[in-house]
């Protein structure tokens, strides 16, 4: 696959990430968890870090087409991170509720994840 290609497939799924990712926010119907039990400092930690890894998708996204090595790069620790997030959801590491997941949320979850982890293999090459 040329590099024209791969990126614009990057480029898709990493939007495709991006409107899920958001999609998963408290105040709307996906999220169907309460996180009242947390602390302040969890509560706001957690939604920073969500905030960090869409900042840095959107960097990539900005940059890819500019500078194909760097944003190449951004896309893959992009990736990991939204790989990471949803990974210790679903396995109730972080953040954990009292509410049980809805379905729906555990799909999103797992569209995310695959979506991740092939953004992750078409990138692997360049991210070095």
């Amino acid at each position: 696959m040329n590099i024209i290609k791969r990126i614009k497939i990057i480029k898709t799924f990493s939007i495709i990430n991006f409107i899920l990712l958001i999609s998963l926010n408290p105040w709307w119907i996906i999220e169907n968890r309460t996180f009242d039990h947390m602390s302040v400092f969890s509560y706001w930690g957690f939604n920073l870090l969500i905030v960090l890894v869409i900042l840095i998708g959107i960097y990539a996204l900005m940059i890819i087409d500019k500078d194909k090595e760097k944003g190449i790069q951004m896309a893959h620790i992009s990736a990991w991170l939204y790989f990471l997030l949803m990974v210790l959801d679903l396995l109730k590491i972080f953040p954990t509720s009292p509410v049980e997941m809805s379905k729906v949320l555990i799909h999103f979850e797992i569209v995310i994840i695959i979506v991740s982890l092939y953004i992750i293999f078409l990138t692997k090459k360049h991210s070095k």
